[in-house]
């Protein structure tokens, strides 16, 4: 297992209160049975001590998710149900405050906490489906939804590997198109701009050195995040 992305300070972006805010409150009366998680509900071998110790707890946090400049409220949240307990992950836009948009939609696989900015940048949120480990994804939001693994413009990826360890780079974002070059695994790549709706229909345009600028479009399935760290 590596190191834990999660060591990383998230206490400036977690409200310190012990009340949800009340803009998370309001909005949530609108999804009957639906409550922020409660420190019972967090489900071993993690506790609420070692949540509280990593910055991680409340189960709420505020940044600016969408990049208007004003704080952005997302919490864990659960709902019983007849089949059991559900977990999932919303957010409250401060432009917006009664509207919720899902993050992580409502499923039986338990989530622990969430985590606003880190690693992946200040405006993304993390479940914490486990805790002392790489596993969680991250998600941003894109101006219509939150996204999984979604990277913004401007950032710096290493791309890959695949098992073939050569990835190919194509001329326009489509895989019927011309291969503009073939770069090997990890190389550092920076994003120009993006295309497509989800991850599996998502591409990249990047920029490359390996070692000659090469630019070109590449699928956002060739990315693997967690082999190029470290």
């Amino acid at each position: 297992m590596r190191t834990s992305l999660f060591l990383i300070p998230f206490a400036s972006c977690v409200f310190a209160q012990s009340k949800p805010p009340a803009q998370l409150v309001e909005a949530l009366r609108q999804l009957p049975g639906v409550h922020v998680l409660e420190a019972s509900m967090v489900r071993s071998p993690v506790t609420v001590e070692d949540l509280k110790g990593g910055g991680l707890w409340p189960p709420w946090a505020t940044a600016d998710l969408d990049r208007d400049r004003l704080p952005d409220v997302v919490a864990a949240v659960v709902k019983q149900t007849p089949r059991g307990t559900q977990y999932g992950v919303v957010a409250v836009h401060a432009k917006v405050p009664m509207q919720i948009h899902w993050v992580v939609q409502l499923a039986s696989e338990p989530i622990n906490g969430v985590a606003a900015g880190g690693f992946y940048g200040p405006d993304t949120v993390t479940p914490l489906f486990c805790y002392y480990c790489d596993a969680n994804p991250f998600y941003r939001w894109s101006g219509h939804a939150y996204e999984l693994d979604l990277y913004s413009v401007g950032e710096t990826i290493g791309i890959g590997p695949l098992p073939e360890r050569i990835l190919e780079v194509f001329a326009e974002a489509r895989l019927k198109s011309e291969i503009a070059g073939r770069v090997a695994e990890c190389a550092e790549a920076k994003i120009l701009a993006t295309t497509g709706s989800a991850r599996e229909s998502r591409w990249y345009q990047v920029e490359v050195r390996s070692p000659k600028l090469l630019r070109g479009w590449i699928r956002a399935t060739s990315i693997n995040k967690w082999a190029c760290i470290g």
